[in-house]
């Protein structure tokens, strides 16, 4: 039997071993649940695993994710969401045929901080999952109910303040446009938005009216992720800019699907020069931008990429071509590039060869 004295290191080894390198995650669920009978100490280190991103080791959506956080909710929320006329003491713990009073029923509760516990939250899944709880719970469950956008959206409020208070240790952000759900409103409000003071990954896909509010809270970004090609005004690109220049150390930059807004990137991670070890450009058109002297000032970056990009000239590259850039080992192309580019990354590579070789001799 394993011993009860193994470090916390140890045990979030042996846990990495059995979940990184699977992508079965029922199976890597399965393993993680097996490793919670060993004992208290495994138990409590297996869950704070699972409830670090829920939604990852399940697979999909789950409605019972949303039944274990409301759980969690402290008894003036219960009490309110009551008053809502949405009973989740009733509805969603199973507890209504327990003879039990509902003053009794309020004070139960969760075994575990859960929300405490979440680092990553994909806002996809949160929204699907919010919804099918509402189907379910209220919809099926109480067939005279007939608003159910309107107790989507209340409890939707009620988790996402219960997490800005309680997720301390969320550190990454995952936001995608989801048809159907209405929630950029909720992000905005003062009890929400505070769930982005720690992140320190953030990915958006098409999330344009969130950038000015993000630019306002967001400071400790260290990986920044942007897919925005809808972009459709200055002042988004300025918002976009901001956002990008507020960080106090990003590290990783990554630009897909863009064109319009280009020159203002390249302007912004500038500010960044100090700290960025690694950009890639996905799909993005520089048809009409300026000579890249923004990113020739990045002379720290190890890792650049232009992948399926347009317009990608000489005139473009000309600063990147001409600065020494002594830390980049590696530059990745895939589609057409000027000649003047190619060049430059046989330059950066053969170099990077000769540093490594150098590097073996002394050892």
């Amino acid at each position: 039997m394993a011993s009860p004295n193994l470090t916390t290191d140890i045990i979030n080894d042996i846990l990495d071993q059995l979940t990184e390198y699977d992508k079965n995650y029922q199976k890597n669920l399965k393993d993680l649940r097996s490793c919670m009978l060993i004992n208290k100490h495994w138990c409590t280190h297996v869950i704070e695993r699972i409830w670090s991103k829920p939604f990852h080791y399940v697979g999909h959506a789950d409605k019972r994710i949303i039944n274990t956080y409301l759980s969690c909710l402290e008894i003036s929320e219960k009490q309110s969401l009551i008053e809502n006329m949405i009973d989740v003491n009733q509805i969603s713990f199973g507890l209504a045929n327990a003879g039990l009073n509902k003053e009794s029923l309020l004070k139960i509760k969760s075994t575990f901080d859960y929300p405490s516990m979440l680092k990553h939250l994909h806002f996809r899944d949160i929204l699907i999952s919010a919804e099918l709880w509402c189907n379910y719970y209220i919809s099926k469950k109480n067939p005279k109910s007939n608003d159910i956008e309107r107790n989507y959206l209340v409890i939707l409020e009620y988790l996402l303040k219960m997490i800005s208070k309680r997720s301390k240790n969320l550190t990454s952000i995952y936001l995608y446009p989801c048809a159907g759900y209405d929630y950029i409103s909720l992000l905005a409000e003062p009890g929400i938005c505070r769930l982005f003071e720690s992140v320190r990954k953030l990915e958006l896909v098409e999330m344009q009216m969130l950038l000015d509010g993000l630019a306002n809270v967001c400071k400790n970004v260290e990986y920044l992720d942007i897919s925005l090609s809808k972009i459709s005004d200055d002042s988004q690109a300025t918002n976009l800019s901001r956002l990008i220049s507020s960080q106090t150390a990003l590290y990783t930059f990554c630009c897909k699907s863009s064109s319009i807004y280009a020159n203002q990137v390249i302007n912004s991670i500038s500010s960044q020069s100090k700290y960025l070890r690694m950009v890639q450009f996905h799909d993005v058109n520089f048809t009409g931008c300026s000579p890249l002297y923004g990113l020739a000032k990045c002379t720290k970056l190890e890792l650049l990429t232009f992948h399926w990009c347009i317009s990608v000239n000489y005139e473009l590259v000309k600063p990147l071509v001409e600065v020494e850039m002594d830390k980049l080992d590696d530059v990745v192309i895939h589609g057409y590039v000027c000649k003047e580019l190619r060049e430059w990354k046989e330059k950066i590579e053969d170099r990077a060869v000769e540093r490594r070789l150098i590097a073996l001799k002394i050892k």
